[in-house]
């Protein structure tokens, strides 16, 4: 089996080194433009949410969203468009339990493809970030109530024509079997 990297078999041509560009390429314009979000009413605004990615709010004509702007250097990850279907079917699923916000669906996906710039859009929610000081043990009785009922929630249902639209055909994720996994390994 060959192992040698892109930069050594390049070497070897006498080519340099192969650069791949994985910068990001955010055409919000292009993207509104093509989901039919409406026209943009202000520049976009990078805010707080992802360490892998950027986020950024975008109000338009129609309406506001979050969008996230996948990381180009995790997107040419060869698992990472599976990672991320799977993670939306599993939200999909625990939003009718908890307050979890699923992406919206556009063209029959919920990952969008601009000129090699993968987004995920949301409908934007008012809020705020609570400062360490003002954590109470209120808020954190809440965060585990909902830690509790992701961890109760049935994974048959992910099986679920509807999600497995999302999905085109992507192994499901077993989380009985993952449970079963973390008690054995103290998770």
């Amino acid at each position: 089996m060959n192992t040698e990297t892109l930069y050594e078999i390049s070497a070897k041509l006498k080519k340099g080194p192969i650069i791949m560009n994985y910068q990001y390429n955010l055409q919000f314009e292009t993207l509104c433009n093509s989901l039919e979000l409406g026209e943009l009413i202000k520049i976009p605004e990078a805010i707080s949410g992802g360490l892998l990615h950027k986020m950024f709010v975008i109000q338009t004509s129609t309406s506001k969203y979050a969008v996230k702007a996948l990381n180009p250097q995790i997107m040419a990850r060869p698992t990472a468009l599976n990672n991320y279907i799977k993670s939306e079917r599993i939200v999909s699923i625990v939003s009718n339990y908890i307050p979890a916000q699923p992406a919206k669906i556009y063209n029959l996906g919920f990952l969008q493809n601009i000129d090699n710039q993968y987004y995920i859009i949301f409908d934007w929610i008012e809020g705020n970030s609570l400062k360490s000081h003002e954590i109470t043990k209120a808020n954190c009785k809440k965060i585990g109530s909902i830690l509790a009922e992701i961890h109760k929630t049935d994974s048959s249902q992910i099986g679920n024509s509807s999600i497995n639209e999302l999905s085109n055909g992507i192994q499901q994720i077993d989380l009985e079997l993952l449970f079963k996994y973390g008690e054995r390994n103290s998770f």
